[in-house]
């Protein structure tokens, strides 16, 4: 079974890719940010893994959610 992805060695501008895209999330997000988190494979250095960046954001809660 061929994936639609190719693993690859590490790259250290993974890293990179992850601070310039936390930039970008913390402008969009603003006030709302909680954290964010660079996860999975790109985020261990020196562990093979597919070229996308994991980014987890956590938000904090807004009262205008929580009552639909």
């Amino acid at each position: 079974m061929k994936h639609p992805f190719e693993i690859l060695a590490y790259d250290p501008r993974w890293k990179e890719m992850y601070e310039s895209e936390k930039i970008e999330l913390i402008n969009v997000f603003g006030d709302n940010l909680n954290s964010i988190f660079h996860i999975g494979s790109t985020a261990i250095s020196l562990t093979k893994g597919k070229a996308e960046i994991d980014i987890l954001v956590v938000v904090k809660a807004r009262l205008e959610t929580l009552s639909l």
